[in-house]
């Protein structure tokens, strides 16, 4: 088994992929499948493709309805179970406040509200505003992704780097050790059929937003990681983390099963939330 190596361009980042096969033919084939469903993730998820899932839902009015992917559908879920594990800080029904942010033009900045019909996949719009799977969105994206190469090609170990911030770790290295993480100078966690999501001021400087009270900027800590089974709640709790102490995100690592890790200040130590 060796080690091959790929990259494409999607969700406004760089994908990295490392897939372990028995040839590069056989690992190309199965990156060029991810590749078309990255595309196809993207089309549906992204707040700014037209024709998508969430582009639809956010311009049409208040009675309409759409039918949903399934794709769609296992966001809103992810985001409902964010919302419930953050304590509101992380929402992905308060897109328009961030869209706004970015200039676009939104009719009203309040929480969108909508009817699911999980069974027929029906969404009816109840409110204005918006939806925004950002804070889940590329990790969402890596568990799809990682569930086609299992099992669609029963390629087991893989490692899956999403600008850095979203990674998602299969198995192990060909050579058999673990996939390792480095948080910064010494400090490298290996990850075991994990997925760890980073948080931090330092590239895109104070960007994150508390959606308990989006008025005012909260004081966020410098850098964070979680690390769960799931990518796409690393990714939400990642940030979550960003706007809590240590003991406050200890206690949810506790109630949620999480692993995690805090630099409070740049020059700070960096503070695990779980022991051992």
């Amino acid at each position: 088994m060796k080690e091959f190596e790929f990259t494409l361009t999607a969700m406004n980042g760089s994908l990295d992929a490392t897939i372990c096969a028995s040839d590069n033919t056989y690992a190309y084939s199965a990156f060029h499948e991810l590749e078309q469903e990255m595309l196809f993730l993207e089309d549906n998820l992204s707040v700014y493709k037209y024709g998508g899932d969430v582009n639809i839902i956010n311009s049409m009015d208040i009675g309409s309805s759409e039918r949903i992917s399934e794709h769609t559908m296992q966001c809103l879920k992810l985001g409902a179970e964010a919302y419930l594990m953050s304590g509101g800080i992380v929402d992905v029904t308060m897109g328009a406040y961030f869209i706004k942010n970015k200039g676009a033009d939104v009719k009203e900045c309040g929480k969108i509200t909508l009817d699911i019909d999980t069974s027929s996949y029906l969404v009816r719009k109840k409110s204005y505003g918006a939806l925004d799977f950002g804070a889940i969105g590329k990790g969402y994206a890596l568990d799809v992704l990682s569930a086609m190469l299992s099992k669609d090609w029963n390629i087991k170990n893989a490692f899956f780097s999403f600008a850095s911030s979203s990674i998602c770790a299969m198995g192990h290295r060909a050579d058999g050790s673990a996939w390792k993480v480095s948080l910064g100078g010494a400090d490298i966690v290996e990850l075991h059929d994990e997925s760890l999501g980073a948080s931090g001021t330092a590239v895109l400087g104070e960007h994150i937003m508390d959606c308990r009270n989006l008025d005012i900027k909260p004081k966020t800590n410098f850098r964070t990681w979680a690390i769960c089974k799931n990518a796409a709640i690393a990714d939400a709790m990642s940030t979550a983390f960003m706007v809590m102490s240590v003991d406050e995100a200890r206690q949810v690592c506790a109630k949620y099963g999480l692993k995690g890790y805090i630099q409070p200040q740049k020059d700070a130590k960096i503070e695990p939330l779980v022991e051992g």
